[in-house]
């Protein structure tokens, strides 16, 4: 059987689990070689990252979430799931409805992952399982979705970029998106698209909230943390090769993008909980 088919298949029939099976909780641990195409769930759920590094797509936005953090989805909430690379593992819990959570689960939101999911992790990374009432497991992951919000309330991360279906915005970030590791400047790109760069940013603005700059810095370090999280190459390299030359002008733009200077990054999830 091709194995896309096989992987296809069997995404539906864990996907027919989930929704089949309303009062029970389901934890789905998913080896993607892939992209899965745009589809809801009635379940809210978390979505770990076991290694490599996923892209939510959510409406007009896009979400990275590198190994070592995770991400809570709502229910009814249309996305994507890609990646860079050729794999990526993720692990997905989701909840019922009838399992009450807190107001910070309203919306979408990106984390670095506390001791307490490394055990749930631990407990579940080798399987997909359906947990109804009547097995501990469901008090234990219960338990779990009512203790997150308060210990990780003040270590919500998120490195987004938005996404437009206006074709001028667009012609715009696809100029970034192929140029983005040259010495690229908005004089560049006015001249390449003929237009001046005060429609450029008014674009920008409109369709994306956000100015040309900002865009390319997000875009830049959003590539900065595939390549950190996908090879050993060093800090200073990932700087040049991603459009900066020197590592302390492209350590200082990752640390106004995520709070975070890059050497930091990875170790956010194995010590900033431990302090």
């Amino acid at each position: 059987m091709n194995p896309k088919f096989k992987s296809m298949l069997k995404n539906k029939f864990i996907f027919d689990e989930i929704e089949n099976c309303p009062e029970k909780m389901n934890v789905v641990r998913l080896d993607l070689s892939e992209p899965v195409p745009q589809h809801c769930h009635s379940k809210a759920h978390i979505f770990v990252v076991l290694e490599g590094v996923a892209s939510l797509d959510v409406e007009n936005s896009q979400y990275v979430i590198p190994y070592g953090y995770f991400v809570w989805v709502p229910s009814e909430v249309r996305h994507r799931v890609s990646f860079s690379g050729h794999s990526v593992s993720l692990l997905k819990i989701y909840f019922p409805n009838n399992v009450r959570t807190a107001e910070v689960f309203s919306q979408i939101g990106v984390y670095p992952m506390p001791p307490l999911l490394y055990g749930i992790i631990d407990l579940f990374k080798e399987c997909s399982i359906t947990v109804g009432r009547d097995d501990w497991r469901y008090e234990l992951l219960e338990a779990t979705v009512h203790t997150l919000p308060h210990i990780m309330a003040d270590f919500r991360f998120s490195l987004r970029l938005p996404t437009t279906e206006n074709c001028t915005a667009r012609r715009i970030i696809e100029n970034i998106h192929r140029d983005y590791y040259k010495p690229l400047t908005l004089q560049f790109i006015s001249r390449s698209l003929g237009l001046s760069e005060r429609s450029i940013n008014r674009y920008m603005q409109a369709e994306l909230g956000m100015s040309f700059t900002q865009y390319l810095r997000t875009y830049r370090v959003m590539k900065a943390i595939r390549r950190m999280a996908a090879s050993d190459e060093s800090l200073s390299n990932i700087a040049y090769e991603v459009g900066y030359d020197s590592l302390t002008a492209f350590s200082n733009t990752f640390y106004k993008i995520t709070g975070m200077r890059p050497s930091q990054f990875f170790r956010q999830a194995d010590t900033e909980w431990m302090q």
